[in-house]
């Protein structure tokens, strides 16, 4: 029985090798072919990857490549790429087939890329200080301080332990002969690292026995690394305290704000944006509900010049004033120091080698491009006749006026060649030139079968306590997918999860092994985060009601008997009160269908207080404490939003719709009841939903709770549905109306999470959660408290109603004075 099932592997190994072979054609003419080691013939790592996946799974790859795309939309993966006009948030681009390196090519990668990290460091440390590789003409004044991610503010500016860079991303490719080469490294806020994971996560699952037959390396006791690294780096600055770690974004609009939320999550760091931290002398807070709280370490993703507006672009809203300043005084540790951005220029490759000549004493392990900055008349002398030959790159990235896409004069036309060596000769410091180097093509799948596709890998490196860098054992591969000779997210490009192979044994283990526990914590929660979260609550619970009220409006409109005036007035008045029909639409007494068609159109309008509205508030507030929340809540939001797209302006695919949403918001609210911890984050999003329900319900009951509308026919019936109390009272009352029964029910019983008194006490306790509440607030809270009702009937219901209504917009107005005016003007000046 073994011989036979070691001899199916075989089979099925052999099958896997021809498909591979036979149905992958080979890389294009010039470039390495990371598949094959020649005429059919597969590299030692494809050969295993196939022997250990068969047949029937390299058959299946469609189906693989539905089921990553599937998953990447369930996850809400996304990349915002502001070139596309059509939709700012894009799917994020995976591939199902890994790209693989060996464990000796990866040796080799790590060797350099911490000798280079190593030498970037120094040469930040460098030029803020002695500035020696200025004075021995080692790196050109006129480069580097023309360059925009020079900052002089940083001069003098030493972070602790000498550490500018504690994470560098390279950029790196395999030349046609198979070597090594770096393209360009990422200094300042370098991306992908979250990307990353999430690709492991997705692709590994695909291949279970590949993945572990092969030995591939784990990434995840790197994160858990990086993490207690910057706790160890804080602590100096921590008086004793266990070190305070956020993550600063940009907010939702920034290009890999997925990224920021998802590693935010992942680490367990409060995401923050800059108008949640203020700096004050030497140290830096974080604007808290409790109050301000010190934050020692920061895991920043915003460029250089947005940081500070005090000491680096006036104009930006993003950062905080004052940064630069406790980074003088080493209030704070930051991942990256600021001032690094010249270092991503292709210009300064050139200089590396005499540079790590210099402050190293070594040869560098792994090449840069060959690069000359035209700014320097030599090398514009040596490149000019081979500039055919060479890629034409600005000089200064990160400057808005000077940076352009790279050039492939191969590409250029004579007169086109001629128009640019003009350029060059007026202004040559903006250009730099480097050699076209064709990167290497590797296995991908695609519509129509198998492809090779350009590939160029990121790698990323993290510093450690004794001053030197350890790689990440995996990477962001990014492939080209439409012009070969461009490799970019931005422009249509695809990600690759980047295998690394290991012969040891238990690799993940071995990693973890050495990395101590850390103290648990509360999450604190941010002004800003509290206002998103107290105001999703509320559109939440909004949301909600107006698709009840909707459902109850478009049976009403439809009903073959005659609707009695006095409901139908009251009906039609609440439904103009709450925006569901604008307030010159005739009424459903004078008009049904018209009222109708108005009240479907205004569905999804996206207009101020309508159902589509509300959604687009809940995904906006959601989005913005994205790190706050399982991805189930945004996987509901996409479906609540596909489902708005059935109500097509007729009566049956409205109310099924409806009916569809309405059961999607129902899931939403049990994901925050029952899906989330405690704390004083669920606390503050319980406040928006009860006084939401409270300023909902109570208008409800001010407008049909009087005693000539409920002698309508069905009056009794759509008030309790709109209280969502209707089978409760048939239940308890077998259909009996009266007005004591309804009362009892709809106001006085606690055990009713709809009754008004029930909703009171939710409201009052929820209050009581929020530290340090102003006078004011305490007032209303006693008066909420004493609204309680003893006795009361019909005739007093509608203005006591009214004032509830009044009382809870008066404590949602006295809870965004104390706890979130201060977020306004920032979000204005955006």
């Amino acid at each position: 029985m073994k011989t036979l099932d070691a001899s199916l592997i075989r089979q099925s190994a052999s099958s896997g090798l021809s498909r591979l072979l036979n149905d992958n054609p080979e890389a294009a003419l010039g470039h390495y072919d990371e598949l094959r080691s020649g005429p059919n013939r597969l590299r030692p790592l494809w050969q295993q990857f196939s022997n250990l996946t068969g047949e029937a799974q390299i058959a299946q790859f469609a189906e693989h490549d539905k089921a990553i795309q599937k998953a990447i939309r369930h996850h809400a993966i996304s990349y915002n790429v502001y070139q596309d006009q059509a939709s700012v948030s894009r799917a994020w681009s995976l591939n199902p087939v890994p790209f693989l390196i060996s464990e000796s090519d990866w040796r080799h990668i790590a060797d350099a890329m911490a000798q280079r990290a190593a030498l970037l460091n120094q040469i930040l440390i460098d030029v803020y200080s002695e500035q020696r590789l200025l004075k021995e003409g080692l790196l050109p004044a006129a480069l580097l301080q023309a360059h925009p991610g020079y900052l002089r503010s940083m001069c003098g500016v030493k972070p602790l332990r000498d550490l500018f860079l504690p994470i560098i991303a390279f950029d790196i490719a395999r030349g046609p002969e198979g070597q090594w080469w770096v393209v360009s490294q990422r200094c300042q806020s370098p991306s992908g690292l979250g990307y990353m994971l999430e690709n492991r996560h997705l692709i590994a699952k695909l291949f279970p026995q590949a993945f572990k037959g092969m030995g591939i390396r784990h990434l995840e006791s790197s994160y858990r690394q990086l993490l207690l690294d910057l706790t160890r780096l804080a602590a100096p600055i921590a008086e004793g305290e266990p070190p305070r770690l956020v993550l600063l974004t940009s907010g939702p609009w920034s290009e890999t704000y997925f990224e920021h939320a998802y590693l935010a999550a992942y680490l367990g760091l409060p995401l923050v944006q800059g108008a949640d931290l203020i700096a004050q002398g030497d140290k830096l807070y974080l604007k808290t509900l409790q109050g301000l709280q010190r934050v020692h370490g920061l895991l920043r993703r915003i460029d250089d010049a947005f940081l500070d507006p005090l000491e680096l672009r006036p104009d930006s809203t993003l950062g905080i004033p004052g940064l630069i300043q406790v980074l003088r005084e080493q209030g704070v540790v930051m991942a990256n120091a600021p001032g690094s951005g010249f270092l991503e220029s292709p210009a300064i490759q050139g200089f590396l080698p005499a540079i790590a000549q210099a402050l190293l004493g070594e040869t560098l392990k792994m090449p840069s491009l060959h690069s000359w900055w035209c700014g320097e008349s030599a090398a514009l002398d040596a490149i000019a006749p081979l500039l055919r030959t060479q890629v034409v790159k600005s000089s200064y990235t990160g400057s808005n006026v000077q940076e352009f896409e790279p050039i492939i004069a191969l590409h250029l036309s004579k007169q086109e060649l001629a128009a640019l060596r003009e350029r060059i000769r007026q202004r040559p410091e903006q250009y730099t030139a480097q050699t076209y180097l064709p990167f290497s093509q590797t296995l991908t799948w695609q519509p129509e079968g198998f492809r090779p596709k350009t590939a160029l890998v990121r790698v990323f490196a993290i510093a450690d306590m004794k001053s030197s860098w350890q790689l990440v054992p995996g990477g962001m591969t990014r492939i080209a997918n439409v012009d070969p000779h461009v490799v970019s997210i931005a422009k249509g490009g695809s990600t690759l999860d980047t295998w690394v192979q290991t012969s040891k044994q238990d690799a993940q283990q071995a990693e973890w092994s050495f990395l101590p526990s850390m103290e648990p914590r509360l999450r604190p929660v941010s002004s800003r985060s509290a206002e998103h979260l107290f105001w999703l609550g509320r559109y939440s619970e909004r949301a909600e009601h107006l698709s009840r009220f909707a459902k109850a409006l478009l049976v009403m409109s439809s009903a073959e008997d005659a609707i009695p005036m006095v409901f139908a007035k009251a009906m039609t008045t609440l439904a103009s009160a709450q925006a569901l029909v604008d307030r010159d639409t005739p009424g459903l007494s004078q008009s049904p269908a018209i009222f109708a068609r108005s009240l479907m159109a205004k569905l999804s309008d996206p207009a101020a207080c309508s159902l589509e509205y509300c959604l687009s508030a809940i995904e906006t507030n959601l989005r913005a404490t994205r790190d706050l929340f399982p991805v189930d809540h945004l996987r509901l939001l996409n479906s609540m939003r596909e489902g708005l797209k059935q109500l097509d302006g007729t009566l049956m695919g409205s109310l099924g719709g409806l009916d569809e949403l309405s059961l999607q918001l129902a899931a939403l609210s049990g994901l925050q009841s029952d899906r989330m911890t405690r704390d004083l984050t669920w606390r503050v999003l319980v406040i928006g939903r009860s006084l939401e329900r409270l300023t909902a319900l109570s208008e409800t009951l001010q407008h049909l709770g009087c005693e000539p509308v409920l002698r309508a026919s069905h009056a009794y019936e759509t008030l309790l549905n709109l209280f969502d109390s209707l089978i409760t009272y048939r239940v308890r009352y077998q259909g009996n109306y009266t007005p004591a029964a309804l009362i009892e029910l709809l106001i006085h019983d606690v055990t009713n999470p709809r009754a008004i008194a029930a909703v009171i006490a939710q409201t009052v306790e929820a209050i009581g959660w929020l530290p340090k509440p102003s006078a004011a607030l305490v007032a209303k809270q006693q008066e909420l408290a004493c609204a309680k009702p003893a006795e009361l009937g019909l005739p007093a219901l509608g203005a006591w109603a009214a004032q509830c209504k009044e009382r809870g917009r008066a404590i949602s107005d006295l809870i965004t004075a104390q706890y979130f005016a201060h977020m306004q003007a920032f979000r204005t000046a955006i």
